[in-house]
């Protein structure tokens, strides 16, 4: 059992993949042509490069041990289909000076989310495991204690910001939510780690700079 519900997440990543990808076809198939036309397929490609980069260390959790994540990386894969299946299924024209706001924001987001892959290095997982008593406490981690979280939200809302609607921005909501309880219960199991604790007081925010 545990061996099946350590490929979930990567079914779900693939299941859920296909079908925004056709949505997303879909979605840039009705934009008219002009520059919202451009700005919708750079963003698209740009956020379906990210997925597929991040997806070999998707591949790679499957063959790991045990984890602690307590449903939260299936939580989170579902809120964030459920936020893209919101994104493409608008169909309001893209306006040129938001998406060009929002594929700048995407930019922070994906170097700030690769800042932090990088300064783990082989030590990153997207999975809730046991650490080593080697805490990295360089780059985006001497800001906050989960960079790449915030990296993701911060992509998410560029994204939104290209593709905005009621429904996109809720999710986005849902989604903010989904990513902070998800660290909450990391932070809390990495508090079993006496280095990650010694840590943490000296990296005080969890997520938000200034604010958790």
């Amino acid at each position: 059992m545990n061996q099946i519900r350590s490929y979930t997440p990567l079914l779900i990543t693939l299941i859920g993949g296909l079908l925004i990808t056709v949505l997303a076809m879909l979605r840039i198939a009705k934009e008219p042509f002009g520059p919202g036309k451009i700005l919708a397929c750079l963003t698209v490609v740009i956020y379906f490069l990210w997925k597929i980069i991040e997806s070999r260390i998707t591949v790679a959790e499957t063959s790991q041990g045990q984890n602690h994540d307590k449903g939260t990386v299936e939580m989170c894969a579902a809120v964030e289909i459920g936020l893209l299946a919101a994104v493409f299924l608008k169909s309001a024209p893209v306006n040129s000076a938001l998406a060009t706001a929002g594929l700048s924001v995407m930019a922070v987001g994906l170097a700030l989310r690769f800042a932090a892959i990088a300064a783990l290095g082989k030590d990153y997982t997207l999975r809730i495991r046991a650490i080593s008593d080697l805490v990295v406490d360089i780059g985006p981690y001497s800001w906050v204690r989960h960079p790449s979280y915030l990296g993701t939200l911060i992509v998410h809302t560029g994204l939104v910001l290209v593709f905005p609607g009621v429904a996109p921005f809720l999710f986005l909501a849902l989604w903010f939510f989904a990513v902070t309880f998800r660290a909450l219960i990391e932070d809390r199991f990495l508090m079993q780690n006496r280095m990650y604790k010694i840590y943490s007081t000296h990296t005080k925010q969890l997520i938000f700079p200034g604010l958790l």
